[in-house]
């Protein structure tokens, strides 16, 4: 589980405090009013903590520790951000998802003893005393951005908020990158009759990216010259004529996405020129599994012979876009 504790005081700006072993304060959100510390914790935890005043300044403090499963414990924090304001209605900060499955927790502290509603959000805790209050929410969210989130105070006052997206543990940590590509394509039996022919055919590569770096990655694939032993058909026979996407399973919160474009011709030889690439998968996307089934165009012109033609095609899996 990860814990995240949240500390209000009333001693403004000469106020701070001890941060007990284990926890981390949340660099760039906390305030020197309202301080977030997150825990990953263990098999067994203390009843509770200690949150001091490192000045020694007695002043009215409030707190809160939530607790959420599943959350990955090496990186738990996707996002964070912080805004300030006054007044009854709270913008409650965006922040960025980079996993499906993730959680957006949502933070409230203010100057006075108020109640806070959280709209679509789900209340976690409202704990109000001395003239301050602290309250957070969550809701269980996909990859993607987070914005528009509001709060009202149950009266008009000071208030600090602040936003933590919390991620689940990676499913896409589990191994490296891989492909799987088809044994075989075929296009089939074409009658010829003297004029232009085009079979057509089609093929579904399996892209598996299991490092959990969302590096991207490239696809490439080049091939010899169709020929029956006694005929070749010109270099420029094959067209990859178009391409469909399709999750193959978990795709960690980061779909695939591509700049390639179609048609574009297969290269072919006598032996096999350099490659191009035929899938371009930028950074930051394309964790997991990607179906990728692509189209292809075969042209036999009016002068082909009768025959069984084969060629040779290689295909190359890259990281990088």
């Amino acid at each position: 589980d990860l814990m995240i504790a949240t500390v209000r005081s009333t001693a403004f700006l000469s106020f701070n405090f001890t941060t007990p072993s284990g926890w981390t304060e949340i660099a760039g959100v906390s305030d020197n009013d309202a301080k977030l510390y997150y825990r990953v914790a263990g098999a067994s935890e203390p009843g509770s903590y200690t949150f001091a005043s490192v000045l020694g300044v007695t002043a009215t403090m409030v707190g809160s520790i939530v607790a959420y499963s599943g959350v990955d414990p090496a990186d738990p924090i996707a996002s964070s951000a912080k805004s300030t304001g006054s007044g009854a209605s709270v913008t409650l900060p965006a922040g960025t998802a980079t996993r499906n499955g993730s959680v957006v927790y949502t933070n409230i502290t203010s100057a006075a003893t108020t109640t806070s509603t959280f709209g679509a959000l789900t209340d976690a805790c409202d704990q109000a005393g001395g003239g301050v209050t602290v309250a957070n929410a969550w809701s269980a969210i996909s990859a993607g951005p987070v914005s528009g989130l509001t709060a009202s105070l149950s009266s008009s006052t000071s208030w600090i908020a602040q936003t933590l997206v919390l991620q689940p543990a990676s499913l896409c940590a589990t191994g490296g990158l891989t492909l799987t590509a088809p044994s075989s394509i075929s296009f089939g039996a074409t009658v010829l009759d003297g004029t232009n022919k085009t079979a057509t055919g089609s093929g579904t590569f399996a892209v598996s990216d299991m490092t959990d770096t969302a590096a991207g990655w490239n696809l490439t694939g080049t091939s010899t010259q169709f020929t029956n032993g006694a005929v070749t058909l010109p270099a420029n026979a094959t067209t990859i004529t178009g391409l469909s996407i399709n999750a193959g399973g978990t795709n960690c919160g980061l779909p695939s996405t591509t700049t390639t474009t179609f048609p574009m011709s297969l290269p072919a030889g006598p032996t096999a020129p350099a490659a191009v690439k035929i899938y371009s998968d930028s950074v930051g996307a394309g964790l997991g599994i990607a179906q990728l089934q692509y189209g292809f165009s075969l042209a036999l012109p009016g002068n082909t012979r009768v025959g069984t033609y084969t060629s040779t095609w290689t295909f190359t899996l890259g990281s990088g876009p």
